[in-house]
C-alpha cells in the first residue's frame, strides 16, 4: 500500500508482494543457467559477486579493495582456491597523453594476479563453486572437493571487507601464491588469545598478514613447502583471515583480526530534504570485536559525526573508485543535506528550484508545441524495443507536461494526453510486438524479442536483464506524468503495471518473492528520477523518498568517479584533465566510448537525456570547465547532427540565453534534434533556465517553423527520429563495425548501424549494458564471458570514417548493410520467419565473403572446377584451381574461428588443429592417393619453411621496422622468452624425427647388400610409422600443455608503464576491457551455421585441389620445374596466404607473441600432427608414405630449424633477424627452382626409395 507520510525505514516497506499480473506470461527457462544456485529464490544479476554464479564462475568480484577470483587451477599459482588480489596506484598502465588537454586517454589495472590463494589439498579438478544466502552486499561462496561433497571451503564475501575470511571444515588449508613467498615468518605469540599470526613477504614487495583461530581441534600449523605453496600439516577446523598491510598498520590488522562481516542491512530515513542511509554489518567470530571495513571516498564524504569517529589513517587503493579507508566500526550512517525534494516534472535548479515560463517565452513556444504534439505517438511508440518504445512515450509525456504545466494550454494538452494514453495501454496490456515475460528462474520482466527470434541482442539485451532500469525508466517517468496529468487514469491496473516496472529494477524489500531487491541498478540517474517522480504521483512516499536519497547519493558518486572538476582528487590527476570518464569499468577507465573517439560523443554521451535532474548530477562548475576544454569558441558550431542538439541543451545550465538563441535560430536543422527529445522541451528548459530573457527578446523569427518535419515523413526521415521500426534495433549487430576486443560468443562487440544513432540517449543505455562495472554486471555478458572484461573496445570506430554524424542516414544505409554489413543484414531479427530466415542465409553468405580480401579470388573457384571437369590445358587448370584454393583457405580459417571460439580452450585448440592446415592437409591427402610421394614430403617442408623463414622473417622485418622508436635508440620487439624457448625444442625434435630415417636408410643402403632393397624400405617405413604415432602423442600432449596445464607459459605479459614490472594478465585479459595492446575476433555467425560453412569450403577445397594435383604432371613436364619445387613453395602459398598476411600485420602492430602464435604454432602443427597423420593415413589407404625426405630437403629443413632456434631463444627480435630469415628462404627457394625435376629422380632412382614416382 502506498503511503503518503515515509516510514521510519524508507528501505523496509516493500511496494507489493502480489505476483504478477496474469497478462506477463511465465518462462522459467532463461538461456542464462544459474550455475551453482541451489536456492531457487529470485537473484539480483546485478551484483558484485554475479562472477561467481555465471559461465566459467572464474572471473573476478571486486569487493573494493580487493578481487577474488576462482583459481580452478589456472593461473601462475594453479590453485584450486579462491586467489585474492590487489592493485596499486604504481602498477597501473597509463595511455598516450591526448595533447589538446595533456591527460591520459585510459589507465587500466591488470588482473589475474595471484597474490594469495586460500585452498585446500582437498581440492582438485572434481571441484564446485556454489553460492548461497546472496543479497544485496554479501553471498557465501563455497569450495566443493566434488559435486555429491559438502562444501570444505566457505567464504563469507561482503563488499568493503578489510580481510578476507575463509571457513574451513576439516579441510587441509593450502597456501598458493603466483607472485611467490620471499618471507614467511610466523608470529610466536599471536596478536590474541587462541588467533596464529603469519606474515608473508612476496617477492613484489608487497606483505600480507595471515591470521587464523581454530574452532575445533588444533591450531593451523603451515609448513612452507616452496617459494609458491604452504599447506598445513593436518586438517583444521576454523577460519583464515589474509589482509595486505596498508603501510605502517599491521596493529590496526592485529587489533581487528578474528572478526569478521557476513552481511549488511539497509535502512534510510528522511527529515525535509536531509535523506540518510545506515549499513549495519551482521558478523561473526569475534563478536567482542569491531570490524575492520574500507569505505569508498563517496562513503566518507557523507559520514554523520559519529562514523567519522571511526575512521582511520590505513588506505588501499581500489581498481577505479580511489582510495578505500579503512573504518573500525560495525555500522556506517551516511547523510544526503540536501536531497531534491522539491523537484518536479518542470525545469529545476538547485538554488532556485522549479522554473515558470514568462509570457513571451509562453507564445514563442506554443506553435512549436503545436505541431510537435500532432504527430502521430502511436506510430512512433508501437517499436519492436521495449528501449524505444519508452523514449517515444517518455518524448511524448514531456510534451504534453510542457504544454500543460508551463504552456498553459490544457486543452491542446489534453488532445495529446489522450492519444499518449491510448499508446500506453498496448504496453500496460502487454500487448506490444514483443510482450514481456516474467522470467522466474532469475526473477523479472524481460523482453520476449530473443526467446521469439533467437537473437540475444534483440531489444537491447532485455532478456538477458539488461539496461532495465533504463528501458522501464522511460515507461515509470511517462506513467508518472500520465497519472499526474490525468489522476483518473490511476487505475488498479495501472498502478500494479508500473509497480512491477519499479519493482523489477528497484524493489527495496526481500519480503517481495518475486522480484530480487536492488535498491541501487545503476550509476545513471534517470531511473531514480523516474522513480521519484512515479512515487509522488501515486503519494507513496516511502518511494518518492527513495528516488530523493537515490539521486543525491548518485550525484555525489558521479562527482567523484565519473564526471571531474579540476579539485577532483579520487581519480588520477593525470587523468583528470579528461572531464569525464568515458567509460568506468571495475578495472580500467577510458576517455572513449564504444562508437567512436569524437568528443562530442566521449561527452555528449553523458548529458542524456535532458531532465530536471541534469542540473543536479551535471553542477553548472563542471559543465563550465567542460565546455571550455571542449566545445568554447566556436568548437561546438563544427559538430554534426543531433549531438550538436545536446551540447547546446547542456549549454543551458551555464548560459541559458546562448542556448535559447541556438534553438530559437530560424536556420535551425532538425537534424540537430535527437530523437528522444522535443524542441518544445529544450525551448522551453532554455526559457526557464534564464532569468535575461525579457519581454520580447525571445522568439522563433519565421513563421514557418523550418524544423517541422510532417508526419508522413516521419518513418523516413532518419535524422529526424533515425530508427527502423520493423525491427528491433540491435546494437549489438549495428553499432560497431569492427570489434578488435573480446572474441566470445555471443558477439562482444556492437555494429554500427545508422549512423544518426549516436546522437541517441539509447546510447547511455547501450554503453552501459556493454561496458558494465562488474558490480552492477548485466547478464547480457554472460552467455560465454559473464561480466569480464567488457565486451567492447574502445578504438571501434562507429562511422567508420569521418564526416557528418548524419552523412549515412536514409535508404543507402540499408543497402549498404545488406550488401556490406557482416554484423548485420536488415530481416535477420524479423519475427517473421519466411523473412528472418532467408536473411539469415544471405547474412551468413555475406559475413563469409567479407571476412578477407583474398576472397575477391573466389570467382575462381567455379571456373577452376568448370575446368577441370571439361579438360582444359592441365597449365591453365593448376594456375586456376592455384588462385581458387587460396581464398577457400581463407574461409575454412575464418570458419574454423567462428566455431573454435565457442568451444573452449581445448577443443578449439583440437579444431584449429584440425582445420587450421585444412588446405595442406587436402592436398597431401590427394596427392598421397595419387601415389605423388615427393609432393606430400615437399609440401609439408615447403609449409614448415614458410612459416619459420619466409612469414617469421617478415614479421621481424616489418614489425621491427614499424616498432624500433625514433631512429636515434633502435629498440627491438620482445616476446614469450618461455614459450620460444618451448617451440624450439618442439621444431628440434621435429627435425629429428626427419632426419633419422633418411640416416637410417643411408646405412642400410651402404651395407654392401645391393638387393636389399624392399628389406631396407620395410624398415625405413617401419621406422616412419613408429615415429609418426609418437610424434602424434607427443603433439596430443603438448595440446594438453598448452591449453590446460601450463597455459600460464602462454600468457602474454603486460609491462608496467611506471614500475617496469612485467604483471601476468593471464590471457591478457583485463576486467571490463583487455589490455590496449590486445585485439579479439569477433563472431558473425552461429556454430551451426559456421559448421555449415565448413563442410562446403572442405567440399569445394577437396574438388580444386583434386584437379590442381592431377594437372602437377604437366606441368612438370612443360614447365620444366620439379615436384619439389611445387611442393616447397607454390603449394605453401595455397594454404597459408590468410595466416602470412594476419601474421605480418599483428607483427606491424607490435603483437609478437600472437605473429609467433601463428608462425611457430602452424610450424608445429604440421611438423607434430599433419606430417605423421599423412604417414598414419598412408598406411591405413595402403601407401607406403615414410618420413624419409630428400637429402637436400633435409638439410635445408634442419638447417632453418638451427638458424631460427638461435633467433628466437632469447625472446627479441629485430629487423636484421628478420632479413637474414627471408634470405635463407630465398636461397632455399631459388635452390629448388634451378634444380631440374631430373636431379630429383636422379636421387630417388639411385636411391631406391619408394617414393612411386612416375
Amino acid at each position: 500500500m502506498a503511503q503518503e507520510t515515509a516510514s521510519a525505514d524508507i528501505f523496509g516497506a516493500h511496494i507489493a508482494t502480489t505476483a504478477p499480473a496474469a497478462s506477463f506470461p511465465v518462462r522459467k527457462d532463461h538461456p542464462v543457467p544459474r550455475v551453482g544456485i541451489d536456492d531457487p529464490t529470485p537473484i539480483g544479476t546485478n551484483k558484485f559477486y554475479a562472477n561467481f554464479f555465471l559461465g566459467k564462475q572464474t572471473s573476478p568480484a571486486y569487493v573494493h579493495p580487493y578481487s577474488l577470483a576462482w583459481a580452478r587451477g589456472q593461473g601462475a599459482s594453479s590453485s584450486w582456491g579462491m586467489a585474492i588480489s590487489h592493485v596499486d596506484a604504481n602498477q597501473r598502465v597509463y595511455g598516450q597523453v591526448r595533447p589538446e588537454t595533456g591527460a591520459v586517454r585510459y589507465y587500466l589495472n591488470p588482473i589475474g594476479i595471484q597474490s594469495l590463494c586460500l585452498s585446500a589439498a582437498e581440492l582438485g579438478d572434481e571441484t564446485r563453486l556454489t553460492t548461497d544466502n546472496l543479497a544485496s552486499h554479501s553471498v557465501n561462496v563455497n569450495l566443493h572437493p566434488t559435486s555429491q561433497a559438502q562444501p570444505i571451503i566457505t567464504f563469507p564475501v561482503v563488499q568493503g571487507m578489510g580481510f578476507v575470511t575463509a571457513r574451513y571444515r576439516a579441510g587441509t588449508p593450502v597456501i598458493n601464491t603466483g607472485v611467490f613467498f620471499k618471507i614467511v615468518t610466523k608470529t610466536i605469540k599471536g596478536p590474541k588469545p587462541g588467533v596464529s599470526k603469519y606474515t608473508f613477504r612476496l617477492e613484489d614487495g608487497k606483505v600480507w598478514h595471515l591470521y587464523s583461530y581454530a574452532e575445533q581441534g588444533d591450531d593451523l600449523d603451515l609448513q612452507v613447502v616452496n617459494n609458491g605453496l604452504a599447506r598445513s600439516r593436518k586438517p583444521f577446523t576454523g577460519f583464515i583471515q589474509v589482509a595486505k598491510d596498508p603501510g605502517t598498520f599491521e596493529s590496526l590488522l592485529d587489533a581487528q583480526s578474528a572478526s569478521y562481516p557476513v552481511g549488511v542491512t539497509l535502512s534510510g530515513t528522511i527529515s525535509g530534504t536531509q535523506g540518510s542511509y545506515t549499513f549495519d554489518f551482521q558478523k561473526a567470530g569475534d563478536t567482542n570485536t569491531k570490524l575492520l571495513m574500507y569505505a569508498l571516498p563517496h562513503h566518507v564524504a557523507s559520514f554523520d559525526a559519529e562514523t567519522k569517529k571511526a575512521v582511520t589513517e590505513a588506505q588501499l587503493q581500489t581498481t577505479t573508485k580511489g582510495r578505500a579507508t579503512a573504518v573500525v566500526a560495525d555500522s556506517w550512517t551516511m547523510v544526503e543535506p540536501n536531497m531534491p525534494v522539491a523537484m518536479n516534472f518542470a525545469p529545476w535548479d538547485p538554488q532556485a528550484g522549479p522554473k515558470d515560463l514568462s509570457d513571451e517565452a509562453i507564445r514563442t513556444i506554443s506553435p512549436v508545441a503545436l505541431k510537435e504534439i500532432s504527430q502521430n505517438v502511436d506510430q512512433q511508440a508501437n517499436q519492436s524495443s521495449m528501449y524505444f518504445s519508452g523514449k517515444a512515450l517518455a518524448k511524448f509525456a514531456q510534451l504534453s507536461y510542457t504544454i500543460h504545466d508551463m504552456l498553459k494550454n490544457s486543452t491542446l494538452a489534453q488532445n495529446g494526453l489522450d492519444n499518449l494514453k491510448a499508446a500506453f495501454a498496448r504496453f500496460s496490456e502487454n500487448k506490444q510486438q514483443f510482450p514481456l515475460y516474467y522470467e522466474a528462474a532469475w526473477g523479472g520482466l524481460v523482453s520476449s524479442a530473443t526467446y521469439v527470434t533467437g537473437n540475444d541482442g534483440a531489444d537491447f539485451g532485455n532478456t538477458y536483464y539488461n539496461d532495465h532500469h533504463f528501458h522501464y525508466g522511460y515507461f515509470i517517468y511517462a506513467a508518472a506524468i500520465i497519472g499526474y496529468l490525468d489522476p483518473s487514469w490511476l487505475t488498479e491496473a495501472n498502478i500494479d503495471y508500473v509497480n512491477s516496472l519499479v519493482r523489477d529494477i528497484a524493489n527495496p524489500s526481500k519480503e517481495d518473492k518475486y522480484f530480487p531487491d536492488q535498491e541501487s541498478s545503476s550509476e545513471d540517474t534517470m531511473h531514480a528520477y523516474a522513480i521519484k517522480m512515479w512515487g509522488r504521483t501515486i503519494k507513496d512516499a516511502n518511494m518518492e523518498a527513495r528516488g530523493n536519497l537515490m539521486m543525491s547519493v548518485m550525484a555525489r558518486s558521479l562527482s567523484a568517479y565519473y564526471l571531474y572538476t579540476d579539485d577532483n582528487a579520487v581519480q588520477p590527476s593525470n587523468f583528470v584533465g579528461n572531464r569525464v570518464a568515458g567509460i568506468l569499468f571495475e578495472n580500467k577507465c577510458d576517455h572513449t566510448t564504444y562508437f567512436g573517439a569524437n568528443i562530442e560523443y566521449i561527452q555528449g554521451i553523458h548529458m542524456l537525456p535532458l531532465l530536471p535532474s541534469t542540473k543536479l548530477t551535471r553542477p553548472s562548475e563542471f559543465v563550465r570547465q567542460e565546455w571550455a576544454t571542449y566545445f568554447d569558441n566556436g568548437r561546438a558550431q563544427n559538430v554534426e547532427g543531433g549531438w550538436k542538439g545536446i551540447l547546446y541543451a547542456n549549454l543551458a545550465t551555464i548560459d541559458p540565453r546562448a542556448a535559447w538563441d541556438f534553438f530559437a535560430d530560424k536556420n535551425f536543422d532538425p537534424a540537430w534534434l535527437d530523437g528522444g527529445a522535443s524542441l518544445t522541451w529544450y525551448l522551453a528548459y532554455c526559457a526557464a533556465c534564464t532569468a535575461t530573457i525579457q519581454r520580447g527578446e525571445i522568439g522563433i523569427h519565421d513563421d514557418t517553423a523550418s524544423w517541422h518535419q510532417p508526419e508522413a515523413e516521419w518513418a523516413d526521415n532518419k535524422a529526424f527520429y533515425p530508427y527502423q521500426r520493423d525491427r528491433a534495433w540491435n546494437l549489438n549487430d549495428e553499432l560497431l563495425r569492427i570489434q578488435p576486443l573480446l572474441a566470445d560468443p555471443p558477439r562482444a562487440g556492437y555494429k554500427k548501424a545508422v549512423t544518426p544513432m549516436v546522437s541517441k540517449p539509447d546510447f547511455h543505455a547501450e554503453l552501459r549494458r556493454v561496458g558494465q562495472v562488474a558490480t552492477f554486471g548485466s547478464l547480457r555478458h554472460t552467455h560465454t564471458h559473464p561480466l569480464e572484461n567488457g565486451e567492447m573496445h574502445e578504438r571501434t570506430s562507429l562511422l567508420g570514417r569521418a564526416g557528418s554524424v548524419f552523412s549515412d542516414a536514409g535508404p543507402n544505409h540499408y543497402i549498404r548493410d545488406f550488401f556490406f554489413n557482416s554484423a548485420y543484414t536488415p530481416g535477420a531479427d524479423s519475427p517473421k520467419p519466411w523473412v528472418r530466415y532467408p536473411a539469415h542465409v544471405w547474412h551468413i553468405t555475406k559475413a563469409v565473403l567479407l571476412s578477407s580480401p583474398l576472397n575477391l579470388l573466389l570467382v575462381f573457384v567455379p571456373i577452376g572446377i568448370v575446368a577441370g571437369v571439361t579438360g582444359w590445358d592441365p597449365v591453365a587448370v593448376f594456375v586456376i584451381n592455384f588462385l581458387a584454393i587460396i581464398p577457400l583457405a581463407a574461409v575454412l580459417s575464418f570458419a574454423t574461428e567462428e566455431i573454435s571460439g565457442r568451444l573452449g580452450d581445448a577443443l578449439g585448440g583440437l579444431l584449429n588443429a584440425t582445420f587450421g592446415n585444412a588446405v595442406e592437409l587436402i592436398v597431401s591427402i590427394i596427392a598421397l592417393n595419387n601415389g605423388q610421394f615427393d609432393v606430400v614430403k615437399s609440401s609439408m617442408i615447403g609449409s614448415i619453411l614458410s612459416n619459420i623463414l619466409l612469414v617469421m622473417g617478415m614479421c621481424f622485418f616489418f614489425g621491427n621496422l614499424a616498432n624500433m622508436g625514433d631512429g636515434t635508440v633502435g629498440l627491438e620487439q620482445e616476446f614469450a622468452f618461455g614459450t620460444a624457448q618451448t617451440t624450439a625444442s618442439l621444431m628440434t625434435l621435429s627435425a629429428s624425427s626427419m632426419i633419422l630415417p633418411g640416416t637410417l636408410f643411408m646405412i642400410i643402403t651402404t651395407n654392401g647388400n645391393g638387393d636389399n632393397n624392399e628389406n631396407r624400405e620395410r624398415t625405413v617405413l617401419s621406422l616412419s610409422r613408429g615415429t609418426a604415432i609418437i610424434l602424434l602423442i607427443l603433439y596430443v600432449l603438448y595440446l594438453w600443455f598448452q591449453l590446460k596445464t601450463h597455459h600460464n607459459l602462454f600468457t602474454v605479459g603486460v609491462t608496467n608503464s611506471e614500475s617496469g614490472e612485467n604483471v601476468v594478465t593471464d590471457g591478457a585479459d583485463v576486467e571490463e576491457g583487455r589490455v590496449e595492446e590486445h585485439d579479439e575476433e569477433e563472431t558473425h555467425m552461429s556454430p551451426w551455421s559456421a559448421g555449415t560453412v565448413l563442410i562446403l569450403t572442405t567440399i569445394l577445397v577437396s574438388i580444386c585441389a583434386d584437379y590442381l594435383v592431377d594437372s602437377i604432371d604437366a606441368l612438370v613436364e612443360r614447365a620444366h620445374i620439379s615436384r619439389n619445387f611445387i611442393g616447397l613453395i607454390l603449394i605453401p602459398i595455397v594454404g597459408n596466404a590468410a595466416e602470412h598476411v594476419t601474421a605480418v600485420v599483428v607483427a606491424v602492430k607490435n603483437k609478437m607473441d600472437l605473429a609467433m602464435g601463428v608462425a611457430i604454432g602452424s610450424s608445429i602443427q604440421i611438423a607434430l600432427f599433419v606430417t605423421p597423420l599423412l604417414v598414419v593415413l598412408g598406411w591405413i589407404l595402403g601407401k607406403p608414405m615414410n618420413l624419409h625426405f630428400e637429402t637436400f630437403e633435409t638439410v635445408s629443413f634442419a638447417l632453418s630449424v638451427l638458424v631460427v632456434i638461435y633467433t628466437v631463444t632469447d625472446g627479441k627480435s629485430n629487423y636484421l633477424e628478420g632479413a637474414m630469415l627471408m634470405a635463407l628462404y630465398v636461397i632455399i627457394a631459388l635452390a629448388f627452382f634451378v634444380t631440374p625435376s631430373e636431379e630429383f629422380e636422379k636421387e630417388r632412382a639411385v636411391a631406391g626409395t619408394i617414393f612411386g614416382s612416375t
